[in-house]
């Protein structure tokens, strides 16, 4: 028995740490999912995770590990419609380790299975401080559908009152809560109850749609007067966008007038460091307004400040759509504040003729328009005139490497390839740069560091580049402002672009770039959106005017302010134009706009398809450009 003693015990050893081995590699294993299932889970991947959590969570009795596995278990299970599964995941959760966001999903898991008083106990004992603003927003939701299965109506638009101040930038969520609490106030049950509601929720959408609701029941019993006198206490400003449409259409139906009124917002900078270009805005603007109140005598213009802000931009576009009943808004002319206040014009459906260039605004959606001078306009504008008319193959661009140069250079280059002409090189340069010999030398196809270290004098350095064959190119695209042109074109007749045509955009236009650059430049072409010593009637009345009230000549700045308020009233005159749809619909299918910047149309994106000026430097001026057609009696086309 001595002898056989210690064999048991190794046995028996043996066979623990056999036992332990085993549940080790067992916990590993389920660790493993688990870890595994919640990284799925976290980058979104919520079909792979399922089995996974689900395969952990069923491998261990322990209620208290991976509580935040069973969280996203009940989640998905939520997302899945699998509500029972949903509460089963929370409820295996130790109790002392619960947390409000558990308390949630278990709070929508019992309303879904149609158990609203449990619901309602569960949900009322979340601190809504320790949620996250998405998670409060889903809890007063859960609350609102509680409290309206439940018959507790005064209590559920309270919760759809705070849902919807926490929703009030999600267009989304405020449509959808909007249309439950319509629904809930069309319930028969609910005709009593409207004057009570229309009190306790004064200044907010529900007493809107309470007292709407108030209305349609007059109607239907007759009382018109009664109708009109209520109808003139809706504040439809307060209503979602899409519901305004509707709400529009009954009051004018009752009371014969347009809840619109027939005014213009315009949204500038008029306070901070761009104010002084939101001021030359304005000048033009009041310029139109004055020259067209004969002819349009009920519309006036309400101005409001954007500070160049992109937060005081889309709070002012709010005010202007539902405050002041505009019907159509101009102006934004600063990137992000302009970016704002297209996302909230859309938001609004009122219509938006924004004067910015910031990439892709028309493409926010079908209410916002564009009417500037942007770099894709110019590129386009001056590749067509380069190829068509004057038949130029084989261009080569020089461009500041920053996000204006690049746009320019890009559009330039894809009109060029699709009209059939070549770009014949490309090359960047520092947007702060002061030489630019190797750039010069490497579209001209020469080692720009060719012998440098043996070259010693000016004269060497000049022969080194004198050509021997032609250039790899006819035309030179220098899409930059007058003071770097001003440093670039010297520098070209000096390695021997003298002969070349060269081609720009609207930052030549400045006398700088005349006293800079000289006979550098003489010949060169550019377009541009306004052009102040043209012979056109319209132009030279404007430049008069103005100079009349101001003492100055206006800029590019102001023939855009008088121009899109131009537009925009002239689509006013219409008295068919009654609604914000209707001036959209307008907008799009405007046959053209003739200006002082050149004639407009749009897109069906909202980008303005213009006319832009050909100009030219010859003897010292800019000069109108004017094709020799003297073999050709082909009529130009216009620069698109």
């Amino acid at each position: 028995m001595l002898r056989t003693a210690p064999h048991r015990l190794i046995q028996t050893v043996l066979l623990l740490v056999i036992l332990l081995t085993g549940v080790s590699l067992a916990l590993a294993a389920e660790d493993e999912q688990l870890s595994e299932g919640m990284r799925l889970y976290q980058i979104g991947d919520e079909s792979a995770a399922w089995p996974l959590l689900n395969d952990g969570i069923a491998a261990t009795n322990d209620s208290s590990a991976w509580p935040e596995a069973r969280l996203a278990a009940a989640i998905i299970a939520l997302h899945r419609g699998e509500y029972a599964a949903a509460l089963s995941r929370i409820s295996g959760i130790a109790p002392e380790l619960r947390t409000d966001q558990m308390r949630l999903v278990e709070g929508e898991a019992l309303l879904a299975l149609a158990m609203p008083t449990d619901a309602a106990a569960t949900l009322r004992r979340i601190d809504e401080q320790n949620l996250s603003a998405a998670e409060r927003l889903r809890r007063l939701d859960a609350l609102f559908a509680v409290d309206t299965l439940r018959g507790e109506r005064l209590s559920a638009l309270w919760f759809a009152h705070r849902a919807l101040q926490l929703a009030s930038d999600d267009a989304a969520t405020t449509r959808r809560l909007y249309q439950r609490i319509v629904d809930l106030l069309a319930e028969p049950t609910a005709t009593g109850q409207l004057p009570e509601i229309t009190f306790m929720f004064t200044g907010t959408p529900i007493s809107t749609a309470a007292r709407l609701q108030q209305v349609r029941h007059l109607l239907a019993a007759g009382e018109e007067n009664r109708a009109r006198t209520l109808m003139l206490q809706v504040d439809i400003g307060l209503l979602p966008a899409e519901a305004r449409g509707q709400a529009s259409e009954l009051y004018s139906q009752l009371l014969g007038i347009s809840w619109l009124q027939r005014s213009v917002g315009v949204l500038l900078p008029l306070s901070g460091k761009f104010a002084p270009y939101g001021e030359l805005v304005r000048r033009g603007i009041d310029l139109a307004l004055e020259n067209r109140a004969d002819r349009n005598p009920r519309v006036h213009v309400i101005y409001a400040d954007s500070a160049a802000d992109a937060e005081t931009s889309r709070q002012a576009m709010r005010n202007l759509a539902r405050g002041d009943k505009v019907i159509a808004v101009t102006g934004a002319i600063t990137g992000s504040a302009a970016e704002a206040a297209a996302v909230q014009a859309q938001e609004e459906l009122v219509p938006l003729l924004t004067l910015s260039q910031r990439d892709g605004l028309p493409a926010i959606g079908p209410y916002v328009f564009r009417d500037a001078l942007t770099p894709q306009l110019q590129g386009r504008a001056i590749a067509y005139q380069a190829v068509m008319e004057l038949g130029l193959a084989k261009i080569a661009i020089l461009y500041p490497e920053n996000r204006l140069g690049n746009a320019l250079a890009d559009a330039f280059a894809a009109e060029v390839n699709r009209l059939g002409g070549e770009i014949s090189g490309r090359q960047p340069y520092d947007p702060q740069a002061t030489d630019f010999g190797l750039q010069i030398k490497r579209l001209k196809g020469e080692n720009p560091y060719h012998n440098l270290e043996n070259l010693s004098t000016k004269e060497q350095l000049a022969d080194l580049f004198v050509p021997d064959e032609p250039l790899p190119f006819e035309a030179l695209f220098l899409p930059d402002f007058a003071d770097r042109v001003g440093l670039i074109a010297p520098q070209l007749a000096y390695y021997g672009i003298e002969q070349t045509q060269l081609l720009g955009t609207g930052g030549w236009h400045s006398p700088e770039l005349l006293r800079l650059a000289g006979d550098f430049v003489e010949g060169g072409l550019f377009v541009d959106g306004y052009y102040g010593a043209s012979s056109d009637p319209a132009v030279q009345q404007f430049v008069n005017r103005y100079r009349e009230r101001y003492n100055e000549d206006p800029t590019i700045l102001e023939a855009q302010g008088y121009d899109a308020a131009g537009l925009l009233l002239t689509v006013l005159e219409n008295p068919a134009i009654r609604t914000r749809d209707d001036m959209r619909q307008a907008l799009l299918s405007l046959p053209s706009y003739t200006g002082v910047t050149g004639t407009t149309r749009f897109t069906e994106e909202g980008e303005a398809d213009r006319t832009l000026y050909l100009l030219q430097v010859r003897k010292g001026q800019f000069v109108p450009f004017e094709v020799d057609r003297a073999a050709d009696d082909t009529p130009p086309e216009p620069i698109q």
